[in-house]
């Protein structure tokens, strides 16, 4: 699956687990500099991923403890939607704290 079909397969349209998890399965072989320019999209997606398990969010914490690129981008884009007062916040303040743990460790 392309990159950009990835994206529409992480929208709100498609919130069943094995659907995204094949989009994100197809990430895996982005290079890093595209996936930074991806981020912001995944970024929003990452509020349809499901509660438990969730594909898009864990692969993008790995991605990140990987790459210092992906890292900082992909923190800032988590600290943004964690400081905004959406409904949202919390799974992204969550997010966030589980980026950080990871890359202490």
């Amino acid at each position: 699956v392309p990159p950009e079909d990835a994206l529409e397969l992480l929208s709100s349209s498609y919130r069943l687990h094995p659907i995204r998890a094949l989009a994100v399965r197809s990430l895996r072989n982005v290079p890093d500099t595209e996936l930074v320019c991806l981020l912001l999209p995944l970024a929003m997606a990452l509020r349809y991923d499901p509660p438990t398990s969730p594909p898009l969010g864990e692969f993008l914490i790995k991605r990140a403890v990987e790459s210092g690129r992906v890292a900082v981008a992909l923190y800032w884009y988590l600290t943004v939607e964690k400081s905004s007062e959406g409904s949202h916040a919390s799974l992204y303040k969550s997010l966030l704290e589980t980026l950080v743990r990871e890359l202490q460790a």
